[in-house]
């Protein structure tokens, strides 16, 4: 727009009252009325038209993320002296990027690579708690083998009694089919419903601690993190689990129903 005369302003129509917003899960959100403070220090009422799933890359959890283009033309002109801009560069683009400062220095920017994504994951692979992390399995099969040293004891403690009930209970004219099923199944049942409640509490502990819990020793980074539940890794274990338990119990329920032979009354008797 040109004029000759006094200094005119123009307003641009396609400016929204409300600017609309992309926020993140732990954005504290009331709708009409949460604001933001815009180019040039007015408030700012943003409208949120979608949640994202996760952190935004290089800042905090509590972010909303609105159109460069919109807030200039609600606040006026971003000062860009005081203002910092913030490149993503991907391979091609890394290895161009003295090309790129260069360009930017003849345009006046002062630019500075600050992060390498594959540096920083090397540097979270060094650390203790990713060590720590990477531990989880080693812990996940000291507990299955925990579990079934458990079954065990509680086989060994018990069998003999066990065995004396289903040989008295064939005496009274029980087929054998049915004590033998019965001696199969009747730990399997308990174990999985164990199963099923212990991992139902392992993932509610996970989402109440895992937020509480600093993993790495510096939080943030362009590397976000990512403290959601993996459902299919939660229901390969759990199946896991279950299946190998059960499998377990199935065999000294049958080993159990061997001996449950009429010398076991003859045990009793004497």
């Amino acid at each position: 727009m040109k004029s000759f005369g006094n200094d005119e302003f123009l307003q641009y129509a396609t400016v929204p009252p409300i600017v609309p917003a992309l926020v993140t899960p732990e954005y504290h959100w009331v709708d009409g009325a949460t604001t933001s403070p815009a180019a040039d220090g007015s408030p700012m009422t943003l409208a949120r038209i979608d949640r994202l799933r996760g952190p935004v890359n290089r800042h905090g959890d509590r972010t909303a993320v609105v159109d460069l283009e919109t807030v200039r033309r609600l606040g006026g002109v971003v000062d860009e002296g005081g203002t910092d801009f913030e490149l993503w560069l991907n391979k091609d683009g890394l290895a161009n990027v003295d090309t790129i400062t260069g360009k930017l220095a003849k345009a006046g920017y002062n630019a500075d690579l600050v992060d390498r994504r594959d540096d920083r994951i090397a540097a979270y692979g060094r650390s203790a708690s990713a060590l720590a992390l990477q531990l989880t399995p080693v812990v996940g099969i000291a507990a299955w083998v925990l579990a079934i040293v458990v079954l065990l004891l509680t086989v060994v403690t018990s069998w003999r009694s066990r065995a004396q009930d289903y040989a008295s209970l064939k005496i009274t004219g029980v087929p054998a089919r049915a004590t033998g099923r019965a001696a199969r199944w009747e730990q399997t049942g308990p174990v999985a419903l164990a199963v099923l409640l212990g991992t139902t509490c392992g993932l509610v502990g996970v989402h109440v601690a895992l937020p509480l819990i600093p993993l790495f020793a510096t939080s943030g980074g362009p590397v976000p993190l990512d403290l959601g539940i993996s459902w299919p890794v939660a229901v390969i274990l759990w199946a896991g689990g279950t299946a190998i338990l059960a499998t377990v119990t199935l065999f000294l329920g049958s080993g159990v129903n061997r001996r449950s032979t009429y010398n076991r009354i003859r045990e009793e008797l004497t």
